[in-house]
């Protein structure tokens, strides 16, 4: 579901996955290459749309392994402006953008009966990022008890687990920030909504005449706490933190999203497009940008989200 402030409702997507960015240009041809790669995953206890998607997430590792030539490994990857979680680990600062699937369905004839077998055929671009942005940390931990805001000492990220977290609905988390050198970082929560990735900006908050958080070497910055919750229907649901990092402020002013609300319905209302939002990235200067994504998943817990239990605290 979406974010909201203090409560800051968000609905984030799956584990660590990569953004992936870079134009393959020839010496003698300005136009991008094309790649061309085949996923395919047995349809046995899945959904024919989860089958789609996973074998789709592995015609994606694919191209960005051969564009690379390192191995891709990905846990989740934002693949097209949607959100997909599936058994790789992020190792490429890169993405897939401008591809087109078909997904044939191959059948088996055993002796031990039929099996299905889903397909994608996917071409696309790949797109590398990053190379000259700052290093960052970030993590998403419990709201320590009894506080009211995110306050951390500077060596809290050192014994940090990088499992999947996971939250109760309305449960109030932390976003962790800590850099080696100036930095500037927007975050944005993203959520599906009918099998579509929407994205709301989380940080700065609105209202605060910020395009990016400034991050100062050696501190973590005091934020506000967040909160999510699945939508109407869902017992869990995966979601995400987005960061984008850079070595220079003005390059946020590009990026719109708009902010999460104080109630879970009202950062749906807010939310924009995925796409829209990946297309004014893609006009950003790629090597001065980082591309963060912090997974989480969060879980039913009975309450009335139409009732405005996720608000802002003070």
């Amino acid at each position: 579901m979406p974010l909201v402030p203090g409560a800051l409702s968000l609905k984030p997507a799956i584990r660590l996955f990569l953004l992936l960015i870079v134009a393959t240009v020839g010496a003698t041809d300005s136009r991008p290459r094309l790649y061309r790669a085949m996923g395919e995953v047995e349809l046995a206890h899945i959904t024919p749309e989860q089958a789609r998607a996973k074998a789709r997430q592995q015609a994606f590792a694919e191209m960005i392994s051969e564009a690379s030539g390192v191995r891709i490994s990905s846990k989740v990857m934002l693949i097209n402006s949607r959100l997909a979680s599936y058994d790789l680990v992020q190792t490429q600062d890169a993405r897939v953008v401008n591809a087109h699937c078909n997904y044939p369905l191959k059948e088996l004839k055993l002796s031990s009966g039929t099996r299905y077998i889903q397909q994608a055929d996917c071409r696309g671009e790949v797109q590398r990022f990053g190379t000259q942005a700052p290093t960052i940390s970030a993590a998403l931990l419990p709201l320590p008890e009894n506080a009211q805001r995110c306050r951390f000492d500077p060596q809290t990220l050192a014994n940090y687990s990088s499992d999947i977290p996971t939250w109760q609905a309305g449960e109030r988390f932390c976003l962790v920030l800590r850099s080696a050198e100036q930095a500037w970082v927007g975050a944005f929560g993203l959520f599906e909504q009918q099998g579509k990735t929407r994205i709301n900006r989380v940080y700065p908050k609105p209202g605060s005449g910020r395009s990016a958080l400034q991050l100062t070497p050696g501190k973590i910055p005091e934020l506000t706490a967040l909160s999510s919750a699945p939508l109407a229907g869902q017992k869990q649901a995966s979601e995400a933190l987005l960061l984008v990092v850079s070595s220079r402020p003005e390059l946020m002013d590009q990026l719109v999203g708009a902010a999460v609300g104080s109630s879970v319905q009202e950062t749906v209302e807010n939310s924009v497009p995925m796409h829209r939002f990946d297309q004014q990235l893609g006009r950003l200067d790629l090597k001065r940008i980082d591309i963060r994504i912090l997974p989480y998943l969060v879980r039913d817990n009975g309450l009335d989200l139409r009732s405005g239990h996720l608000t802002v605290k003070p």
